[in-house]
C-alpha cells in the first residue's frame, strides 16, 4: 500500500514529536485533517486505547482480532458486552504470550469464537489487528494491554476503507483456518 496526503503529514508530525523528546527543536506541525486515516499514538494520552474501545463499541455485525498480547481490562470488558449484543467476534492469539489464557477464558463463554495460532517451529504471532465490521481496520505497533495502551511508545493506525478491511481479513481467514479450535 503506498501512502499519500494528510496520514503522510500526520506520520510526519509523529516522527517530528519524537524527534522533540530527543532534543530537537524543529517546529511540529498541526494534525492535517484526515476521515480514512487516523494516525494514533499512546505518548502522550491514550489514542490507540480510546479508537479501541470506540470502534469495538460502534461495531453492529462483526469484529475480528489477531493479537501477539490482548490483556487490557477494559477493552476485554467491551469485547464481552459487543459478543453479548450479539457481534460476532473471532479472536485469534498467540499461545506464548500466558496473559491470553485468561482473556479466552473471558471471551469464549460470552459467545466469541477464539482460537490459539498454530505456529509453524519458533514463529509467533507478533501481529496488533482489529478489523471492524468488515470495514474498519486499526493497526499498529500497539498490543491491547495496559503498558501497550499506557506505557510504550506506539503508532497505530485506523483506517476506514473497506478494500484495506477486506485484504486483511483475507490473512485472518488463513490463519484461522490454519488454526484448529
Amino acid at each position: 500500500m503506498l501512502a499519500t496526503g494528510p496520514v503522510v503529514d500526520n506520520l510526519e508530525r509523529v516522527f517530528k514529536q519524537d524527534l522533540a523528546l530527543s532534543g530537537d527543536a524543529s517546529a511540529i506541525p498541526s494534525p492535517a485533517a484526515d476521515r480514512t486515516v487516523e494516525v494514533l499514538t499512546t505518548h502522550p494520552g491514550e489514542f490507540i486505547r480510546a479508537a479501541a474501545l470506540a470502534a469495538i463499541a460502534a461495531a453492529q455485525h462483526s469484529i475480528d482480532i489477531e493479537m501477539f498480547v490482548l490483556s487490557d481490562r477494559l477493552v476485554l470488558e467491551a469485547l464481552v458486552s459487543a459478543a453479548r449484543r450479539g457481534v460476532r467476534l473471532r479472536v485469534l492469539l498467540d499461545p506464548t504470550q500466558p496473559q491470553n489464557a485468561a482473556a479466552f477464558g473471558l471471551l469464549a463463554p460470552a459467545g466469541a469464537a477464539v482460537r490459539f495460532y498454530r505456529q509453524a517451529a519458533d514463529e509467533l504471532l507478533h501481529a496488533k489487528l482489529g478489523i471492524f465490521d468488515a470495514g474498519i481496520t486499526l493497526f499498529g505497533s500497539c498490543n491491547w494491554s495496559r503498558s501497550g495502551f499506557t506505557r510504550n511508545h506506539e503508532l497505530d493506525l485506523l483506517v476506514r476503507e473497506p478494500w484495506l478491511a477486506l485484504t486483511f481479513l483475507s490473512r485472518i481467514e488463513q490463519d484461522w483456518a490454519a488454526s484448529p479450535p
